[in-house]
């Protein structure tokens, strides 16, 4: 570990090959999904190795690393959650403006688009967004919540807002 967190792309090599079978094996447990079992255990080793100096402090990564792995995967159903919900929510708005088709296919493209752009905010602000736009939550719980001022909270919600106007309309 202390050579990986040097930057010894070998000695991450070797990490990656002793580790990456475990993880990728707690991960499909949770998830049983072998594909995206994959596509987290992949996610968690690039940031392991942008991160590296972090090993530095670890002790055991054995653990370390099937905590991070464990909250990957409440991050992904979290993700995954938020966008059912918003789905469903996008989906009944436009149910009751026009039951044509033409209408319901440009609802999902909008809700694609809508998805997409917020997949692309930073994290801290996609996060403020959701909690205010979805779960309804206040600035200041959300500040209370995201260990942030309110100021902050209300900067990330205009810069969101924002983003969306630019990708969203003509």
């Amino acid at each position: 570990m202390l050579s990986c967190a040097h930057g010894d792309r070998q000695a991450f090599a070797l990490l990656y090959e002793r580790y990456a079978p475990k993880c990728a094996g707690f991960v499909r447990s949770l998830l049983k999904d072998p594909e995206e079992a994959a596509d987290i255990t992949q996610d968690i080793f690039v940031r392991l190795w942008v991160y590296r100096s972090r090993l530095l402090r670890i002790n055991s990564f054995e653990p370390y690393l099937m905590n991070i792995a464990k909250n990957a995967v409440l991050d992904r159903c979290d993700h995954i959650q938020v966008t059912r919900k918003f789905a469903e929510n996008f989906r009944v708005t436009f149910d009751e403006v026009s039951e044509e088709t033409a209408r319901r296919y440009e609802a999902d493209e909008f809700l694609r688009r809508v998805q997409k752009a917020v997949s692309w905010m930073p994290p801290a602000r996609r996060k403020v967004f959701l909690l205010s736009r979805f779960y309804g939550m206040d600035n200041k719980s959300i500040a209370s919540l995201c260990e942030l001022s309110v100021r902050t909270v209300e900067t990330h919600l205009f810069h969101a807002t924002q983003y969306l106007r630019k990708k969203l309309l003509p």
